[in-house]
Protein backbone atom coordinates (compact mmCIF):
# COMPACT_ATOMS: atom_id res chain seq x y z
CA UNK A 1 0.00 0.00 0.00
CA UNK A 2 1.30 3.13 -0.66
CA UNK A 3 2.00 6.29 1.63
CA UNK A 4 -0.51 8.59 0.04
CA UNK A 5 -3.70 5.71 0.61
CA UNK A 6 -2.39 5.11 4.16
CA UNK A 7 -2.67 8.75 4.98
CA UNK A 8 -6.30 8.56 3.37
CA UNK A 9 -7.10 5.90 5.49
CA UNK A 10 -5.79 7.47 8.67
CA UNK A 11 -7.81 10.76 7.70
CA UNK A 12 -10.92 8.23 6.56
CA UNK A 13 -10.64 7.10 10.52
CA UNK A 14 -11.07 10.61 11.05
CA UNK A 15 -7.22 10.74 12.24
CA UNK A 16 -5.62 14.48 12.44
CA UNK A 17 -2.43 14.87 10.59
CA UNK A 18 -0.08 17.38 10.67
CA UNK A 19 3.76 17.64 8.47
CA UNK A 20 6.52 18.72 10.26
CA UNK A 21 9.57 19.63 7.48
CA UNK A 22 13.07 20.57 7.70
CA UNK A 23 13.44 22.84 4.71
CA UNK A 24 11.99 25.97 2.96
CA UNK A 25 8.76 26.51 3.05
CA UNK A 26 8.07 27.16 -0.57
CA UNK A 27 10.08 24.29 -1.71
CA UNK A 28 8.44 21.85 0.79
CA UNK A 29 4.94 23.32 -0.20
CA UNK A 30 6.13 22.65 -3.81
CA UNK A 31 6.93 18.62 -3.21
CA UNK A 32 3.38 18.04 -2.13
CA UNK A 33 1.53 19.04 -4.58
CA UNK A 34 3.85 17.23 -7.29
CA UNK A 35 3.60 14.64 -4.64
CA UNK A 36 -0.47 14.79 -4.66
CA UNK A 37 -0.64 15.54 -1.16
CA UNK A 38 -2.15 19.07 -0.84
CA UNK A 39 -5.08 18.32 1.31
CA UNK A 40 -3.19 15.64 3.51
CA UNK A 41 -2.87 17.77 6.37
CA UNK A 42 -4.21 19.76 8.35
CA UNK A 43 -1.13 21.79 9.62
CA UNK A 44 2.10 22.25 7.97
CA UNK A 45 5.63 23.12 10.17
CA UNK A 46 7.71 24.02 7.91
CA UNK A 47 11.29 24.47 10.15
CA UNK A 48 13.47 27.10 8.44
CA UNK A 49 17.02 25.95 7.58
CA UNK A 50 17.39 29.91 7.47
CA UNK A 51 17.12 29.59 11.32
CA UNK A 52 19.00 26.65 13.06
CA UNK A 53 17.01 26.85 16.09
CA UNK A 54 14.17 25.90 14.19
CA UNK A 55 15.29 22.57 12.50
CA UNK A 56 14.73 19.32 13.94
CA UNK A 57 15.56 17.69 16.12
CA UNK A 58 14.85 21.00 17.98
CA UNK A 59 11.16 21.17 20.03
CA UNK A 60 10.58 24.45 18.18
CA UNK A 61 8.10 22.92 16.17
CA UNK A 62 6.22 21.07 19.01
CA UNK A 63 6.14 24.40 20.36
CA UNK A 64 4.27 25.10 17.17
CA UNK A 65 1.68 22.26 17.41
CA UNK A 66 0.95 23.29 20.49
CA UNK A 67 -2.38 24.39 20.40
CA UNK A 68 -3.22 22.08 17.92
CA UNK A 69 -2.37 19.16 19.38
CA UNK A 70 -3.78 19.84 22.80
CA UNK A 71 -3.39 16.99 24.65
CA UNK A 72 -4.30 14.38 21.73
CA UNK A 73 -2.31 10.88 21.38
CA UNK A 74 0.48 11.67 19.07
CA UNK A 75 2.33 9.97 16.91
CA UNK A 76 5.54 10.61 14.71
CA UNK A 77 6.21 9.27 11.51
CA UNK A 78 9.84 9.67 10.13
CA UNK A 79 12.13 8.05 7.74
CA UNK A 80 15.31 10.03 9.37
CA UNK A 81 17.23 9.29 12.46
CA UNK A 82 17.11 13.01 13.13
CA UNK A 83 12.75 12.22 13.09
CA UNK A 84 13.16 9.73 15.73
CA UNK A 85 15.30 12.42 18.06
CA UNK A 86 12.25 14.76 17.30
CA UNK A 87 9.77 12.05 18.13
CA UNK A 88 11.90 12.22 21.55
CA UNK A 89 12.05 15.59 21.84
CA UNK A 90 8.33 16.10 22.21
CA UNK A 91 7.74 12.80 24.70
CA UNK A 92 5.68 10.92 21.20
CA UNK A 93 6.36 7.39 19.76
CA UNK A 94 8.17 7.09 16.62
CA UNK A 95 7.29 5.02 14.41
CA UNK A 96 10.00 4.65 11.51
CA UNK A 97 8.55 5.23 7.98
CA UNK A 98 11.12 3.21 5.24
CA UNK A 99 10.74 5.56 2.08
CA UNK A 100 11.38 3.13 -1.33
CA UNK A 101 11.22 4.67 -4.51
CA UNK A 102 12.44 3.52 -7.73
CA UNK A 103 13.72 6.94 -8.51
CA UNK A 104 16.31 6.65 -5.83
CA UNK A 105 17.86 3.18 -6.22
CA UNK A 106 21.13 2.21 -6.94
Amino acid sequence: MSLKKHLETLRDAKCRLSLVSNGYAELQSRKLTMLGFDDTFDIRIYCDPRTPEQLKPSPWAWTQLAAWRAGLPTVYVGDDPVDAEFAIAGGVRFVKFCFRSSAYED
